[in-house]
């Protein structure tokens, strides 16, 4: 085992960062999507913000509430699932290969965990879409400032990303080049990984230069909503970097028994960036949701 770890601390390495991925994904964020429904539909109900309704029929409110408890109900059964495959290797003597592979059973578990999120996903997409056919009015507020890069991320920030990925390409390149030609591997990954960077890029600018998703949405809110994409997928590409490296390193040092806890652990780093930090950034309480009334507190209709 590496560092001559006894097995048995390795697998609480491994059992510990699984429970987290557990709690974080399967609970705490389906809680607080929850949470954040529900604080929408008390405070402003269909009768009074219809634009923010597009769609909503006579029972919207408890419907909405039904979809909400099967959420859970789902998420909850993914996050027993879950406990139910650590018994079973608690039970049976699960041993990691010191070799590598086990990681692909988190990702895989991981897969599964956000089948809900993507469909709540697909819903909000569709709700936006119906927002937009909704959209009467002639004469579009436009917020007439430019919007650069820079207003929602630091220098800093977007240069930690070019390093990261530059040092992964040279140390990657390095390691694989070291054993021969480049094989069929190689391409792939590097191609994977720098495609996913220019669609990082694509999306960013997307938000940053195209049109509101929210015809209605206020525009201090839509530049909340870009901070929050542009640092996540920022973030992302510093943290799948990174990931690649260590991955890279465990590889070719032996270490691949710390693979399923590692693997499992940028998982959450995911799904916090995702999830956590459009909450920490949109927070729902500071939203304009005047902008969705029938009639705006400007009297215009």
């Amino acid at each position: 085992m590496p560092f001559n770890l006894p097995e048995n601390i390795i697998l609480a390495i491994h059992y510990i960062a699984f429970i987290g991925q557990i709690y974080l994904i399967s609970h705490y964020f389906p809680a607080r999507f929850a949470q954040r429904i529900r604080y929408i539909l008390r405070n402003f109900p269909v009768s009074e913000y219809p634009k923010l309704y597009p769609s909503a029929g006579p029972n919207f409110a408890d419907e909405t509430e039904d979809k909400l408890r099967l959420f859970l109900r789902v998420n909850s059964g993914i996050a027993v699932i879950g406990l139910l495959l650590l018994g079973v290797m608690f039970g049976n003597n699960y041993s990691i290969d010191p070799k590598g592979g086990d990681e692909v059973f988190v990702m895989m578990y991981f897969f599964l965990q956000v089948i809900p999120f993507l469909i709540a996903g697909y819903k909000e997409h569709t709700q936006y879409a119906a927002m937009r056919k909704a959209f009467s009015e002639t004469r579009r507020k436009a917020d007439l400032r430019p919007r650069r890069l820079f207003d929602f991320i630091s220098p800093a920030a977007v240069l930690a990303a070019v390093l990261s990925y530059s040092i992964w390409l040279v140390f990657y390149l390095n390691i694989k080049g070291s054993a021969g030609p480049w094989g069929e591997e190689v391409y792939i990954s590097v191609g994977l990984t720098t495609t996913m960077n220019l669609i990082y890029a694509a999306v960013i600018a997307r938000f940053i230069y195209g049109k509101k998703l929210d015809p209605y949405q206020a525009s201090k809110d839509h530049m909340k909503t870009i901070e929050a994409i542009t640092k996540a997928l920022v973030y992302s590409s510093i943290g799948i970097s990174w990931f690649h490296v260590m991955t890279v390193a465990a590889d070719e040092y032996a270490l691949e028994a710390f693979d399923p806890a590692l693997s499992s652990i940028y998982m959450q780093f995911c799904a916090a960036l995702g999830f956590g930090l459009m909450l920490s950034i949109v927070k729902v309480e500071d939203l304009d949701f005047d902008v969705y009334r029938e009639t705006s507190a400007s009297g215009k209709q």
